[in-house]
């Protein structure tokens, strides 16, 4: 199963960049057909990294900054568990006397490396109002 933590932090966020109002756990799982509980276990990972705030006297979230100072790459610190986009585990020990092993290991941990190096700078280089502009114009 694929984790959609990040794909739903982005639908919170830009729902809440774009109303007025207080969106609630509640119609945003509406919007994208789950529960309300998996929507605020995600509000609360977004809270905790900074990017929302609740609204005192009413049930919901608002952005705590603008939406051109949240990065792609600030909402996947907020809700992934570690750094890496592409999450692949390389074999840690080959057999040391079988020096193409070792090659092989090395040349695809900088490989990776370098994907991820990728993804990280596409990331920090979007920011939520640039999606939203985007996905507005499709």
């Amino acid at each position: 199963m694929k984790d959609t933590k990040f794909a739903v932090a982005v639908h919170i966020l830009t729902h809440a960049a774009s109303s007025e109002e207080a969106v609630t756990s509640e119609y945003l799982a509406n919007t994208i057909n789950t529960n309300p509980s998996h929507i605020r276990k995600i509000m609360a990972m977004l809270k905790k990294a900074g990017l929302t705030d609740s609204i005192n006297g009413r049930h919901g979230i608002s952005l705590s900054r603008s939406a051109e100072k949240i990065s792609f790459w600030d909402i996947f610190l907020a809700v992934e568990e570690d750094s890496e986009a592409l999450k692949v585990s390389v074999y840690q020990k080959p057999g040391e006397e079988f020096i193409r092993c070792v090659k092989i290991r090395d040349e695809l941990n900088s490989y990776l490396s370098g994907i991820n190096e990728d993804v990280r700078a596409k990331l920090e280089s979007t920011s939520l109002a640039d999606f939203i502009a985007a996905a507005d114009k499709r």
